[in-house]
């Protein structure tokens, strides 16, 4: 493995790694709140994505289906999200739009 050879600030990089600068030694606090944003990204997003759109299980990986897939999943779960005529999870949601045309309308902003 390469050392890193460049200067950046105690924050997470483009590339999601942590890089620390020299002349800061590491602080145990920033380090925790670092390691619990990254973990709050995963359970708020990826959690539901795989849970409510079974996002894991999908077969598609060939040219840009897969992407445009992961696309059109955060834009149903951004409808489903904003929607708050039903008190249910986004699982129940999505199966409701599934099945109920007034329903899907709805969460689409075309009723």
């Amino acid at each position: 493995m390469r050392p890193r050879n460049r200067v950046a600030p105690t924050r997470a990089a483009v590339d999601g790694t942590l890089v620390l600068h020299p002349g800061h030694p590491p602080n145990a606090q920033h380090l925790l709140a670092t390691v619990r944003a990254h973990w709050g990204i995963e359970n708020n997003l990826h959690w539901i994505l795989d849970v409510a759109f079974r996002e894991d299980e999908s077969r598609v990986r060939t040219g840009h289906a897969s992407r445009n897939l992961c696309l059109l999943r955060r834009m149903a779960l951004n409808l489903l999200r904003q929607d708050t005529t039903i008190q249910a999870g986004v699982a129940i949601r999505r199966r409701k739009a599934g099945r109920n045309l007034a329903y899907r309308e709805q969460v689409l902003g075309l009723a």
